[in-house]
């Protein structure tokens, strides 16, 4: 596995990039890892970060199965959401905004959506699933971003995953969020990290990602393991 991950660190002040390690990644789909972006779209658009919505835990979406992996939890608001992933939620927000919307936030962070790839069902979009396609830098790039926009509600989500949630695996010095996201041709999953540290006045944004695996079982770890023996030189 070693072999195949690709990890990113940068200095969240300068946006340097202080070490690269692995093959260089194909473009890929973010999956679950821009679901900060997407809550920034909802909140700008007026959700209510208090507001609980139920979860089903099943959700199909163009013909696909999204189903929540997360315990039953009867409804989530927007933090509890970020910090367990809750597909459901975010397809349903999401639902509720103009066209162009989540384009807009996104671009902000410097992550192009495809619109030809992504009219058919938005929802795909939010969830990191449709429409577009990230390297692990252009990623780590966002996520510097959103470390300096210093949003309590993102802010509070990513921790909370990190504590409770699907990125607990990458310790608590972090504050990030995991994503398993389908191969272009749905044979293989892919796994991600992103997320900054520490968790008050980040100095270091880390991104992770392995062809073939999943988010919360082996990118979190890999993140915890690959940053600390960099941190240790």
């Amino acid at each position: 596995m070693a072999t195949s991950v690709s990890a990113e660190i940068l200095d969240v002040a300068s946006g340097k990039r202080l070490w690269h390690d692995g093959p260089e990644a194909p473009a890929s789909r973010p999956g679950s890892t821009v679901k900060p972006f997407t809550l920034l779209a909802l909140l700008d658009a007026g959700l209510d970060p208090q507001r609980r919505l139920p979860c089903p835990q099943r959700l199909t979406l163009d013909g696909r199965r999204f189903d929540c992996t997360h315990p039953p939890i009867h409804s989530l608001n927007a933090r509890e959401a970020l910090a367990y992933s809750c597909n459901h939620y975010f397809a349903t927000a999401s639902a509720r905004l103009g066209p162009g919307v989540l384009a807009k936030t996104f671009a902000s962070f410097g992550l192009a959506v495809s619109m030809s790839d992504s009219l058919a069902d938005p929802r795909l979009t939010a969830l990191g699933e449709a429409g577009l396609l990230v390297t692990p830098l252009e990623l780590a790039r966002a996520y510097r971003l959103l470390a300096l926009a210093g949003n309590r509600v993102i802010q509070e989500g990513l921790e909370l995953a990190t504590t409770a949630g699907t990125a607990r695996l990458a310790g608590p010095a972090f504050v990030g969020k995991t994503g398993t996201a389908a191969s272009p041709n749905r044979i293989s999953l892919h796994a991600w990290f992103a997320g900054w540290t520490p968790r008050e006045r980040p100095e270091h944004v880390m991104v992770v990602f392995l062809p073939v695996g999943r988010g919360a079982s082996d990118a979190a770890p890999a993140a915890r393991r690959l940053y600390e023996t960099w941190h240790r030189g």
